[in-house]
């Protein structure tokens, strides 16, 4: 095809569109680049579906809704010595930034983060992950309005803390060292707990240590010793109030297996300021033998309601219970409990996960108890009959 009107001057054209495109480029219109205030995902490796320019039209997922990305020329088809530009004006992908603060223990849950920008950075995105390595702040700033200090609208919560900052442009990105740092809002001394299990004899080497929970208190110091050399505890650790607490309760389960004999533990609080008082000791013993048997107690007989409560004799070393549930024709339930959850004074009382299916038969049931040494016998079978369902 022969261009009329060209004479001789196309490389002229060719060069002032370079030079447009160039500079749609480096105005910030380039395949997948992130908006500062959308928010895109931010994944390990930088921005989802955006991580380099010039690339076919993309699709990328901001905020749940998707979002269609531009396409440009792609970066090696400008000619960077008619622009008048250098190559290097593209091409670095960005250094590490160094951070600085937030650090060590700080006594507000909305931190400024600050860090040393870098040259070529088109984009930074700050990720903060709590002490369990879940992220809880993630967000985008563009390179051109911030000077590496922001200030997110967020609060966190009392706790252990790790972030880090990417780096980005259109040849890639870099994520810089973590940083540490705990928040600690508190200034009052966390009270003294109170002791939950194990009590008693215990059949499981390795038990769960129950207690509840204190106001103010961020992290809980455990402390297990033999009765016989009470000065060197088997168990001496600080956990996260994040690892422990449950609701009103908190539990942990080291691993370290104890040997046979009895035991005193104790929990203090601490907060991230100061360490609080002891609790008063408990006292248990982990006898290594199987456990005795367990008797049935109830139900039994006739039964009015299709969700019985069934009832048996706690064995005094059992680490958990068997429940094992049938009719005439097959069996309706194989069922695990563990000690703590079932097990009050005496009595150890269990409840099913959903009604019995027949409102009119006959059931049979019978418990087993364990622990790390073995398995009792089973007790003897005890029959009921569901007259009707309730």
């Amino acid at each position: 095809m022969i261009m009329k009107g060209f004479n001789g001057k196309r490389p002229n054209v060719m060069a002032a569109w370079a030079g447009f495109l160039l500079l749609l480029f480096m105005s910030g219109i380039c395949t997948g680049q992130p908006s500062a205030s959308e928010s895109p995902a931010l994944g390990e490796s930088g921005p989802q579906g955006c991580s380099v320019c010039g690339q076919e039209n993309q699709i990328t997922q901001i905020d749940n809704a998707t979002v269609a990305i531009l396409p440009v020329a792609p970066v090696a088809e400008i000619d960077l010595q008619d622009s008048g530009m250098e190559s290097s004006t593209f091409g670095a992908v960005p250094g590490p930034v160094i951070l600085d603060s937030p650090s060590g223990t700080i006594s507000s849950g909305s931190p400024t983060y600050k860090w040393t920008e870098v040259s070529g950075a088109l984009y930074y995105a700050l990720e903060v992950k709590n002490s369990l390595s879940a992220v809880v702040l993630k967000q985008w700033y563009n390179g051109t309005d911030t000077t590496g200090s922001e200030t997110p609208a967020i609060t966190l919560a009392a706790g252990s803390y790790t972030w880090r900052i990417l780096a980005w442009n259109c040849s890639g990105y870099s994520w810089s060292e973590p940083l540490s740092f705990t928040v600690c809002s508190s200034t009052v001394l966390p009270g003294k707990a109170t002791l939950v299990s194990p009590k008693g004899t215990i059949g499981a080497a390795k038990p769960t240590y129950q207690w509840k929970t204190v106001n103010g208190a961020t992290r809980y110091h455990l402390k297990v010793s033999n009765i016989n050399d009470p000065n060197n505890p088997v168990i001496y650790a600080w956990y996260d109030a994040s690892e422990v607490v449950d609701g009103q309760n908190c539990y942990i389960k080291p691993d370290t297996a104890l040997a046979a004999g009895s035991y005193k533990w104790w929990i203090q609080t601490g907060n991230c300021n100061m360490e609080g008082p002891w609790s008063n000791y408990a006292t248990f013993k982990f006898a290594n033998v199987s456990p005795g048997r367990p008797s049935t107690v109830s139900p039994s007989g006739l039964v009015s309601t299709s969700s019985p409560t069934f009832i048996w004799t706690a064995v005094k070393n059992a680490a958990g219970y068997y429940l094992h549930i049938e009719n005439d024709t097959s069996t309706v339930y194989d069922l695990e409990y563990t000690a703590e959850e079932v097990t009050s004074g005496s009595r150890a009382r269990a409840r099913l996960p959903a009604a019995l299916p027949n409102d009119r038969a006959d059931y049979y049931w019978m418990v087993q108890a364990y622990n790390d040494a073995g398995t009792s016998s089973w007790s003897s079978l005890r029959h009921f009959e569901l007259v009707c369902r309730g």
